[in-house]
């Protein structure tokens, strides 16, 4: 095998609460993470010795800041290999939003590497290399929704949601997750999803749950900060959305509808506005109901 194309889904977070901080100044999370149907495309083949990125949009690096660069650099390290990769990423997850795009390329591109070059990595190891790039990465070789504990890579795959539609839209910012959670006074969060109840909701297949228990600690802090975000929010509460809901860090806002219709109709409406907004579905190894 020469070339390998692959897809790198987005994730949305249902519910997302800090539950501690560690010495080193990172965060204990408790939250649930759900794969989405949004992804990007990397187009993998064998290279001599270089780890080659293109990509047609300006606001994604192909140099060492890359993550899918720091993935592929952190197997060779691992293995003391060093094949090189030539990738062609074509982006539709927007960039610095909080849905996960980067961490899941990075991801993709290990399993692409692993194999094309047959290295015999275990999901376990891809995921502690995975883990040295970023806290999400590892989730992207893990189940399509997930229980994330500890920093976000004690992962325990969970019932997902697989019925409804969501609609995701973007303002034009970009939103520092170290900022944000270096911004957010733990002690004082005054409001906590109730994770174990979003996972029975999601247990239950019970839609009007799920949007209800809908929770993110991390809105105190973004929302308060950056005012296009707050009327994102407000659009879609007052749109026919069964639950609203910022994902990760942000600034990306999401809504959950019942139908393709009431969700296509405030897509359409939304998307006038907001170039980055897309209607799409939660994954599930594509099994819906």
């Amino acid at each position: 095998m020469k070339r390998l194309k692959i897809q790198a889904r987005g994730k949305i977070n249902l519910a997302l609460d800090i539950v501690g901080k560690y010495d080193n100044g990172y965060h204990a999370v408790d939250m649930i993470m759900q794969k989405i149907n949004l992804h990007d495309t990397l187009i993998c083949e064998k290279n001599d010795k270089e780890i080659i990125i293109h990509c047609d949009r300006n606001d994604v690096p192909i140099n060492e800041d890359n993550l899918i660069v720091k993935g592929i650099q952190g197997v060779k390290d691992y293995l003391n290999v060093d094949y090189g990769i030539e990738i062609t990423l074509e982006k539709n997850i927007p960039v610095s939003a909080g849905l996960g795009g980067g961490s899941s390329d990075a991801a993709s591109a290990i399993k692409a590497y692993n194999s094309l070059y047959k290295l015999g990595l275990t999901t376990e190891e891809m995921q502690k290399i995975g883990l040295s790039v970023g806290a999400d990465v590892p989730f992207f070789f893990e189940g399509d929704c997930c229980r994330a504990t500890g920093i976000g890579e004690k992962l325990r795959p969970i019932k997902g949601l697989d019925t409804g539609w969501i609609v995701l839209c973007k303002p034009n910012i970009s939103v520092s997750t170290k900022e944000v959670y270096q911004a957010l006074n733990y002690p004082l969060i005054l409001s906590r999803p109730d994770v174990d109840a979003m996972e029975r909701a999601l247990e239950n297949k019970d839609l009007a749950k799920v949007s209800k228990y809908l929770g993110n600690v991390l809105e105190q802090v973004t929302l308060e900060r950056y005012s296009s975000v707050r009327e994102i929010k407000e659009k879609l509460i007052q749109s026919e959305a069964l639950g609203v809901l910022m994902s990760g860090s942000g600034p990306t806002v999401f809504g959950i509808f019942k139908d393709y219709d009431s969700g296509n109709k405030v897509y359409k409406k939304l998307s006038n506005i907001y170039s980055e907004t897309y209607l799409t579905r939660s994954f599930n190894g594509g099994n819906y109901e």
